[in-house]
Order: structure tokens, then sequence, then C-alpha cells
């Protein structure tokens, strides 16, 4: 199965259409989502890369898929180090920490303290890392959202968006301003 998903990665570009069409193939189907999972950890850094970019798009249309693999997820959450996979990554967490701590939605399965421990420690590395603003973006929301259960990671928020702030992109800024000003 794994080689399936390899080779439908390889013909697929970052056009939204190409990323859409693997994605709808992977679809609901847990071990076609296993697959992906196997591929977006591959050695392969262009294999990994186009794995996390589709692996974005089921997990936000297939949120159930959230409660399989768990273990898998978390090694590419933790072992992803490519800015261009990080970012689908951080989009993911961004989304299904909102889903679940804000919206409570029943198809969004629950966080365990241990896998936001983990979540948070992944997001400040992100928002603290060079990294593009889309990945401080996401980064930010999740930590948002998931500093609602473990109050700490607000007031650290808080202090280093402060701190980064006057030397960040107008981008960057803007995000800070709208979530600065829910922190309060």
């Amino acid at each position: 199965m794994a080689s399936r998903i390899q080779h439908l990665l390889d013909k697929t570009s970052a056009l939204r259409a190409d990323r859409d069409r693997t994605a709808q193939y992977i679809g609901s189907n847990a071990e076609r989502y296993a697959a992906l999972l196997q591929c977006a950890l591959a050695k392969d850094p262009e294999i990994s890369k186009k794995a996390c970019w589709v692996l974005e798009t089921v997990i936000l249309n297939t949120p159930e898929l959230l409660r399989t693999d768990r273990e898998e997820l978390f090694r590419v959450f933790q072992e992803t180090t490519d800015a261009s996979a990080i970012r689908p990554l951080a989009k993911i967490i961004a989304f299904w920490s909102e889903s679940f701590l804000s919206k409570g939605t029943e198809s969004t399965p629950t966080i365990t303290k241990d896998e936001a421990d983990i979540l948070v420690s992944l997001c400040f590395n992100w928002l603290l890392a060079d990294h593009p603003v889309a990945i401080k973006v996401f980064s930010m929301e999740a930590l948002l959202h998931l500093g609602r259960e473990q109050t700490w990671v607000h007031r650290e928020l808080k202090d280093q968006l402060v701190r980064m702030y006057p030397v960040s992109s107008p981008a960057f800024r803007a995000r800070a301003r709208k979530i600065l000003g829910i922190l309060g």
C-alpha cells in the first residue's frame, strides 16, 4: 500500500488540484492513511514533504482519522524538519486544537494531556525558530487554543509575541496583534 501512495506522491505537485486528487484517493481509508503517514516519515525529502501536504487535506476533510495511528502521526510531527512539510503539520495542529478545545465537535478526537504537552513544545519550537511566517502563525494559533487547558502557555505565548513583535514581518505582527488582543 505504501508503494502505491508513494507512486501517487511522486506524481503530485504543489498544485491544489494535485494534492486534492491524492487526498481524495486516500479519503477515509485507514489503511491508505497509515501508508500516507509512512510516506511522511520517508527518508526521501520530496516524498515526505508531499505526504505532509496531502496529510493536511486528508485531516481537514476527515478529522476522525486523527483517532487512528496516533503514535505514527506524532512521530511525523516530531521528526519533520523541512519547513515546507512543517507548514501543513502546524496547520493540522492549529485545526485540531481549535476543533477539540474550542468547538468540541464530535468528529474531532480528544487530545490527551501528554499529547498536548508534545504539541505545545513543538509549537513553541516552531514559533521561535527561523521558519516562514505561516508556520509561526499556525503555531501561535495552536498555542492560543492549547493554552485554554494549560494556563502557563498563554503567559509564555504573550511574552514571546511581545518580544518578537518589533522585529517581525507585517504578516506576523498582524496575527500577533489579534492574538494579543484575545489574550488581553
